[in-house]
Order: structure tokens, then C-alpha cells, then sequence
């Protein structure tokens, strides 16, 4: 049986830093500054395909044209930049959302994934 999984966020942008994976955007707000790691995240692309991945949520400080802030990014490991688009959606075990956002009773379980036309 398959964890239950809640939506963490949806990419507007990805950076691809060698050293340290695929930095998405927008950064997760620093509430009280909890890291994660969930090595069976699932990124759901805009056509409804799915793609298995490695997070790890992490602090990092950065600097800006107004001054410098301390955020937390989401770093994706074992998928390409190729395979990553704006609009695509990043779920997570419920237990690593809860964790990083707090409970949030509305948020539904990922879906199966569509079936295109041709399949049965």
C-alpha cells in the first residue's frame, strides 16, 4: 500500500545548480525553519505523467538587491532539468508536508495518474 501524499508546492521556475541539484522556485516560507528529506517525492508534470524523485528541503541564506534572507529551497535530486517545468506540481509523503507546512485538512491525495486516449 502506497503512502498517502499531499501537494507541497507548484514550480514556477528551476535552477540548476551542479553542486547541489535542482533549486525550484518559489522557495517554501521560513516558518521555523524545519529541513526535510523525502526520497519518494513524485513530480506531477502539466500532461498528467509522473515522474519519481529524490527532495531534500533545506536552509539557505541569500543575498538580495534589499538586503539578505534566510529561506528554506526545495532541491530535487535523480531528475533531469529536461524533465522539470514551470506549472508541474510536487508532491510529497503527508508526513514530510505536515512536518514542513503544518496540517492542512483540505488538501486532497495525489490522484492516479490520467489515462491518455489510446490507453484502455
Amino acid at each position: 500500500m502506497s503512502a498517502s501524499r499531499r501537494r507541497l508546492l507548484r514550480i514556477d521556475d528551476v535552477f540548476d545548480l551542479a553542486a547541489r541539484g535542482l533549486v525550484l522556485a518559489p522557495s517554501l516560507p521560513l516558518g521555523d525553519g524545519v529541513c526535510a528529506d523525502d526520497p519518494d517525492a513524485v513530480l506531477r508534470r502539466a500532461d498528467g505523467t509522473e515522474r519519481a524523485c529524490g527532495l531534500r528541503v533545506e536552509l539557505t541564506h541569500l543575498r538580495r538587491a534589499h538586503g539578505s534572507a534566510w529561506e528554506r529551497v526545495c532541491v530535487l535530486r535523480g531528475i533531469g532539468r529536461e524533465e522539470v517545468a514551470p506549472g508541474d506540481v510536487l508532491w510529497c509523503v503527508d508526513e514530510v508536508v505536515t512536518r514542513l507546512m503544518g496540517a492542512a485538512p483540505g488538501d486532497a491525495e495525489l490522484p492516479p495518474p490520467r489515462r491518455s486516449r489510446d490507453q484502455p
